[in-house]
């Protein structure tokens, strides 16, 4: 489910990777580790600026999440590898700083899991 494992260590990264989104006057905290319901969320929240930004990032989630249902651990860890390029490539006119960073953290730990299935 593109979860990154949950241990000791996972855990610390967690707290401190956590994000502060900013919604108008409301200042969102969140890092539940799930990348397609991160993208979602960022997408419906303006922290991603571009339609066709949002639909790029949420095709690769979603298919890295589906390769990795289907047990194919190389599949979807080439599609994060390719999400992880995207998200270094893009700039704040496409992304805010602090939701870039998050999906980019969170990418690498569910990436370095998914590799060590391979």
């Amino acid at each position: 489910v593109l979860r990154a494992p949950v241990d000791h260590q996972a855990a610390h990264a967690a707290d401190a990777l956590a994000a502060v989104v900013v919604e108008g006057d409301r200042v969102l905290a969140f890092l539940d580790e799930d990348l397609v319901e991160d993208v979602q969320t960022l997408c419906s929240l303006g922290q991603i600026k571009e339609k066709g930004t949002c639909q790029s990032l949420s095709a690769k989630t979603s298919n890295a999440k589906a390769a990795e249902a289907r047990r194919n651990f190389k599949a979807a860890s080439g599609i994060l590898r390719a999400l992880l390029q995207e998200l270094e490539a893009l700039n704040e006119k496409h992304i805010e700083a602090k939701a870039r960073t998050l999906l980019l953290e969170e990418t690498r730990v569910v990436l370095e899991s998914l590799e060590s299935h391979e």
